[in-house]
């Protein structure tokens, strides 16, 4: 895909995100993981683990936490290099396995895994597409315990069907559950603590009558995003 055409969004100001046209795009999700995390205490250093298009990352580091992120695919790291670049962040990426990693240990830890299982739902022909949402390099359990060796806290967003399961393997690793948000719409953020605190779960939506709900709003103003669909401009 080196060299197809590419969107630029703005999630937030300062803040440009290039994905390529036609394949993969960042969700809510990411943003809502980002935007959580931070409520979790303060973090000065962080790693996002599958960054993608650096959605994330780009963000906390537009909040002035320090770090970056580590993806499996090639044209991911191409494209959230670029990104920071032209947001003027200083935000690294690297072409890496986090399972194979050296610990490396910062402050908050996230991931927004692929959510299904090999064996499991069609795997798209798009390589970014399948990357994102099967489990192609390593399963919940392997990525949950990379996670863990990289720092104190670890904030992982999960479809809710294997909430349960991630946090099993949070505690497994010496994560256990410190909070968990628990969305209506079948997501639930979790966060695994070291040390090992009294767990807080806190039920949600993110949808109100006519649009977004406060909730969603409180997220996305955590990490200054935009709570609109971003605009996109063909490079």
């Amino acid at each position: 895909m080196t060299g197809s055409p590419v969107t630029r969004d703005h999630p937030a100001d300062g803040v440009v995100i290039l994905q390529p046209k036609g394949s993969f795009r960042y969700s809510m999700d990411p943003i809502l993981l980002a935007g959580w995390a931070l409520e979790g205490g303060v973090a000065h250093t962080f790693l996002d683990v599958g960054s993608g298009s650096g959605i994330i990352s780009l963000l906390l580091a537009n909040m002035g936490l320090k770090g970056g992120g580590v993806d499996v695919v090639p044209e991911w790291v191409r494209l959230a290099k670029q990104s920071a670049n032209e947001s003027q962040l200083d935000c690294h990426f690297r072409l890496m396995d986090v399972r194979h990693m050296a610990a490396e240990w910062v402050d908050l830890v996230l991931c927004n895994p692929p959510y299904f299982p090999l064996g499991t739902g069609n795997v798209s022909p798009d390589p970014l597409r399948a990357a994102a949402r099967h489990e192609l390099k390593g399963g919940l359990a392997e990525l949950i315990a990379a996670c863990a060796r990289m720092g104190p806290r670890v904030c992982l967003s999960v479809p809710s069907s294997r909430a349960d399961e991630a946090t099993d393997v949070l505690a497994a690793n010496g994560r256990p559950l410190a909070r968990r948000l628990i969305l209506q719409e079948g997501l639930t953020l979790l966060e695994g603590r070291e040390g090992g605190v009294v767990p807080q779960t806190e039920l949600g939506s993110l949808r109100a009558e006519g649009g977004h709900g406060p909730l969603a709003a409180r997220l996305f103003m955590n990490v200054e995003a935009h709570l609109r669909v971003a605009n996109r401009a063909i490079a």
